[in-house]
């Protein structure tokens, strides 16, 4: 019966570590969003990219072997 007890509680045991873990990274990306977010651009925009009508300029859909 002890052993039982001993084998589920180590189960228990890394089954909530591994949640707190994810826990704290998530709250570690959180806060550094939030600490550096003036400071840093999102990855996805791209500040070149200037449209037109609706549609992106020739240049940047061609790439820069024709500049």
């Amino acid at each position: 019966m002890s052993d039982e007890l001993f084998h589920y509680a180590i189960i228990l045991t890394g089954i909530l570590a591994f949640l707190a873990g994810f826990l704290l990274r998530s709250a570690w990306k959180a806060i550094l969003d939030w600490i550096f977010h003036k400071t840093q651009r999102p990855r996805y925009l791209k500040p070149s990219i200037e449209l037109k009508g609706g549609k992106i300029r020739d240049g940047e859909t061609k790439g820069r072997g024709n500049q």
